[in-house]
């Protein structure tokens, strides 16, 4: 048996009896002095934690290791390897990093009563945890390293979509091969928190939503850059850019300084299947969208009579421009886009030229993780409220003209978006079902976020938040660097809505909804 590797069971009960008679009250904090999360996934520190007394956990070895062949570099690595498969959700890559002979100490955070596992019940107590996005951290990170060992103490922060958890954990790492394991975990002490956490719509200099807005001649892109601007921010001048769009000069004097910098700034765009091309600002402007009753546009055009003689005058360019200027929401602040030759398609986000926000690969999804996918998605509560509703439609030719699901009702089919993150070797995936006409009739939409995991034969499927608004998605692109994108999408069926998603780490949560009023009837 190697050095440093002599763990006794016995010595596993004596902490797990320490543990249970001897650390600090576990109750959660009182309101406002919650602890905070580090803001590196390892942040170094002195003293063990104040937030919970220390255990120190010491293997019996000889002062001959003390000569500390371990490397503390080897042992970072380590920890930012577990903190790395845990983050990303890659369960193989976790459970590799446990030595085959492993004794695991838990401590219940509702119940504060300590577990003994041996690796296999740790692993299979553990792979529920994968089964949901989580984002783990640590701080006040100690490291005492020996000849074929080393113990590591640290606070461990660990968040899921409803909970917080905190508390100190210790490590204890042994030498396998070439390679360092982790022999013995200690949870010392786990308390829980309600999770607060916000997603926030990213720096247009990251990424921006591109509007391609305008009729015939008159269409062009516009990249978003504020969607909440004051009303003083533009002038009374409005411009005609067809019947479903209108666009108002900012003013100098008003319009906030930072976004001005914006003025002939040169930007880096893509289009829906991850094309970069390039263009550049040539105005700033403030951009009414709206869809107007189709009454409305043919008295614009002159209202034939019987005899096809106009009603009315056609209205001039300047009273339709008006006219949407008024039936569109808040106008956005947007500055105006010329494309390079290079662009061969309509952009849909932009970024300040060298950026660091990536796109995210659109890939093809392997038939069975199709299958798993859409097993997935009909598994949703969601899903199968709108199944119920289906069936109890009064129509036996409508059920029958479908596999027996609302989402292939009239020959409907889920559309599966699929992106894959090359630098983190994730995939991510956007279901979205719609089927039905309404009007009286049966309709139903859905959409879901996933992430496909390697699981072995099976993928594991796990859910990205629920957003509740039905959306195509467009393009997903990385922002922070860590693999989890930011995902752009819209919907046509009723009027028309762009979307941004935005991701807390362990959820994604809608940041941005930019819709066109419609006032057009839509049955």
């Amino acid at each position: 048996m190697k050095t440093g590797r002599n763990i006794s069971r016995f010595f596993i009960f004596l902490i797990a009896l320490s543990v249970a008679c001897e650390r600090p009250d576990a109750r959660p904090a009182p309101d406002g002095v919650a602890p905070s999360v580090g803001e590196s996934a390892i942040s170094t520190g002195t003293a063990a934690s104040s937030r919970a007394a220390p255990m120190t956990w010491v293997p019996s070895r000889s002062s001959a290791q003390f000569d500390s062949s371990v490397d503390r570099d080897e042992v970072e690595a380590l920890i930012q390897r577990w903190l790395d498969a845990q983050n990303r959700g890659d369960f193989e890559a976790y459970s590799h990093l446990y030595d085959d002979v492993f004794e695991g100490l838990t401590v219940s955070a509702a119940t504060s009563n300590p577990h003994e596992l041996d690796r296999q019940s740790w692993l299979n107590s553990e792979r529920r945890r994968f089964e949901r996005p989580m984002k783990v951290s640590v701080e006040d990170v100690q490291i005492d390293t020996f000849a074929e060992s080393a113990e590591v103490l640290f606070v461990e922060n660990r968040e899921t979509v409803d909970r917080r958890y905190e508390g100190p954990k210790e490590l204890f790492v042994v030498r396998q091969g070439d390679e360092l394991r982790i022999a013995a975990e200690v949870m010392i002490e786990s308390r829980a928190f309600e999770a607060e956490r916000e997603a926030s719509a990213p720096d247009p200099a990251e990424l921006g939503l591109v509007l391609n807005e305008g009729q015939d001649e008159h269409q062009e892109s516009y990249l978003v850059i504020d969607t909440e601007p004051e009303p003083d921010w533009f002038g009374e001048e409005i411009e005609y850019k067809g019947t479903t769009a209108a666009r108002s000069p900012v003013i100098a004097d008003t319009f906030p300084g930072d976004l001005m910098q914006w003025q002939n700034r040169s930007v880096d765009l893509f289009d829906a299947d991850g094309n970069q091309c390039t263009g550049a600002v040539a105005g700033l402007y403030g951009l009414s969208r709206a869809i107007p009753h189709f009454g409305q546009i043919a008295h614009w055009g002159g209202t034939p009579g019987a005899h096809g003689e106009p009603l009315n005058e056609p209205a001039t360019e300047e009273v339709i421009a008006d006219g949407v200027w008024e039936l569109g929401n808040r106008p956005l602040a947007v500055a105006r886009l010329e494309l390079d030759d290079d662009c061969v398609a309509e952009p849909v986000w932009g970024r300040a030229m060298q950026g660091d926000a990536t796109p995210l690969e659109s890939v093809e999804l392997a038939d069975y993780e199709q299958d798993a996918v859409l097993a997935a998605f009909r598994e949703l509560d969601r899903y199968r409220s709108i199944q119920n509703y289906f069936l109890e439609q009064d129509d036996t030719e409508m059920r029958e003209q479908s596999d027996g699901s609302w989402s292939t009702h009239w020959s409907a089919e889920p559309r599966i978006d699929a992106y894959r993150s090359s630098e983190h070797d994730r995939i991510f995936v956007m279901v979205s079902a719609q089927a039905g006409v309404g009007c009286g009739g049966f309709y139903g939409e859905l959409a879901q976020l996933f992430e496909v995991r390697n699981g072995g034969d099976v993928p594991w499927v796990v859910e990205w938040g629920d957003f509740n608004e039905y959306m195509e998605s467009t393009a997903m692109v990385d922002v922070n660097g860590d693999g989890i994108p930011a995902v752009l999408g819209n919907s046509r069926r009723w009027g028309h809505v762009d979307y941004l998603l935005s991701s807390t780490g362990v959820e994604h949560r809608l940041v941005e909804k930019l819709d066109v009023p419609s006032h057009d009837c839509g049955c």
